[in-house]
């Protein structure tokens, strides 16, 4: 047994009420609350499923593992992690775009409301 092998026991048990716990708080009142619950939920959900799939998985199946790999296409089985993992950051990037003042969210998409308030990009993007 590697220290790969049981580091992910330890990642999968701590992300099982991580998860849990978010997934409970989705269901708030508040629409940024939901926004970065499931992105916490996708993002820690993926970096475990993910870890656990390509470390555990090996060890689980021993010998028989070159075939499921072949059968599932190899890395291709990552698409799944990886748009998990990019809807977590879309719906982290809406929570900030929410707490945007209303008036001037029409001026800061989401993709740029990390940005917000303007003097703080100011501070990101000079180059002194």
């Amino acid at each position: 047994m590697t220290f790969n092998y049981i580091t992910i026991y330890l990642v999968f048990i701590a992300s099982v009420p991580i998860c849990y716990a978010y997934l409970r708080i989705s269901r708030s009142a508040s629409e940024i609350v939901r926004h970065m619950s499931v992105s916490i939920f996708c993002i820690v959900s993926s970096y475990a499923g993910r870890g656990m799939f390509w470390d555990a998985s090996p060890v689980w199946l021993g010998e028989g593992w070159p075939l499921v790999y072949d059968a599932i296409g190899g890395p291709t089985v990552n698409t799944i992690w990886n748009v998990a993992f990019a809807y977590g950051c879309w719906r982290a990037l809406k929570a900030l775009h929410l707490m945007v003042p209303e008036g001037e969210r029409r001026d800061w998409p989401w993709w740029r409301a990390w940005l917000y308030p303007p003097w703080r990009r100011r501070r990101v993007v000079r180059r002194d």
